[in-house]
């Protein structure tokens, strides 16, 4: 009698997780389709993938890192110079700090 439950519960669960990281991909591909089409240089668009797993596929991440990652997705795109890549970076990580209490 209790196997048949297990194995629905387990079932439930497997393809819960499954429609669970089908949306994260859904919103990972999102993310590069908004911020890609802006970009200019190869070093940024690395870190836009990298900025786009991190904020939609990272579900153990600290809030704070987070938003350092969103905010590197609101600034970088734009840039034209390799020069400003890590003056970006660098604002954004101060803004969002995230190994501070």
């Amino acid at each position: 009698m209790k196997k048949p439950m297990l194995v629905s519960c387990v079932m439930v669960g497997l393809f819960g997780s499954t429609a669970v990281l089908a949306d994260e991909e859904a919103d990972y591909q999102q993310c590069l389709l908004e911020h890609q089409p802006k970009v200019q240089l190869e070093q940024v668009v690395t870190r836009i993938r990298q900025a786009c797993d991190k904020v939609h596929r990272d579900n153990l991440m600290l809030p704070r890192k987070k938003e350092y990652f969103r905010c590197v997705l609101s600034y970088l795109p734009p840039v034209e110079t390799d020069s400003a890549v890590p003056d970006i970076l660098g604002a954004c990580a101060s803004k969002h700090d995230f190994r501070r209490s």
